[in-house]
């Protein structure tokens, strides 16, 4: 080669190096972004809310599904519900746990399957109430934004059965011997589901829980007596800076 030709040949070494070097930023931003998309919106589904939209969600089921629906068995009625209150739970993301019909003297019912108690992987069942002669609230007497606040609570049992070992849940069991630590228990779920993100949901669930129609008096003044009214979880909301933006 002469002098012209190895400085041409220079050149193009140079533009094809520019090159490559350029489509593997762009490969590399495209997968970042990907990423950074799929995690930012993630961190939106948990992000405490007023009011949840059921619309937005509904057109993010399969996302919604994709990240909190492994190892659950859902009631398709009430999965988009089911699955907005587990994107508040991270740490259940690969627990067992089964959402059920069945006639129960509640709203709904959190328990963990007995032949599992011994195991590492527990499993757990929610029955939802469908139960025709109930003179409390079913599911579907209160709102959207209500039900996921329900099921957020229940899904606050899990989270505590999760931390305890197999006497932690029997001792569990005990506490509903008595108005007072059965009291004391529950304040301590609405409390998780609170400090989990759900406290308007939460809120919602218990006021239009005492503010009905539908229900007798004997139902409203248990709820009352038992978990927190929505003036304490308000008050609760307030203290909490996860709450700050809202």
């Amino acid at each position: 080669l002469d002098k012209t030709g190895y400085f041409t040949l220079i050149k193009l070494f140079k533009y094809i190096t520019i090159i490559i070097c350029f489509t593997v930023i762009i490969f590399q931003c495209g997968n970042s972004f990907g990423q950074n998309e799929i995690e930012s919106s993630a961190r939106a589904i948990i992000k405490p809310s007023k009011k949840i939209d059921s619309l937005f969600y509904k057109n993010k089921i399969s996302e919604l599904d994709s990240l909190h629906g492994n190892n659950k068995s859902f009631l398709p009625k009430y999965k988009l519900q089911c699955l907005i209150a587990l994107s508040f739970y991270p740490e259940l993301k690969s627990v067992n746990i089964d959402f059920t019909f069945k006639n129960i003297n509640t709203t709904m019912q959190c328990q963990p399957v007995l032949s599992t108690l011994l195991k590492n992987d527990r499993s757990y069942i929610i029955h939802i109430n469908n139960k025709t002669s109930f003179n409390g609230l079913l599911i579907d007497d209160i709102p959207f934004n209500a039900q996921i606040g329900l099921i957020g609570h229940e899904l606050a049992h899990v989270i505590d059965y999760e931390k305890g070992n197999k006497n932690h849940i029997i001792s569990r069991g005990f506490d509903y011997l008595s108005e007072n630590t059965k009291k004391k228990f529950e304040y301590f779920i609405d409390s998780l589901t609170i400090n989990h993100g759900l406290g308007w949901q939460l809120y919602d669930w218990s006021n239009y829980s005492l503010n009905n129609n539908k229900s007798s008096e004997k139902y409203k003044s248990f709820k009352r007596k038992i978990y927190m009214t929505p003036a304490i979880i308000l008050e609760q909301i307030q203290k909490n800076s996860i709450y700050n933006e809202n």
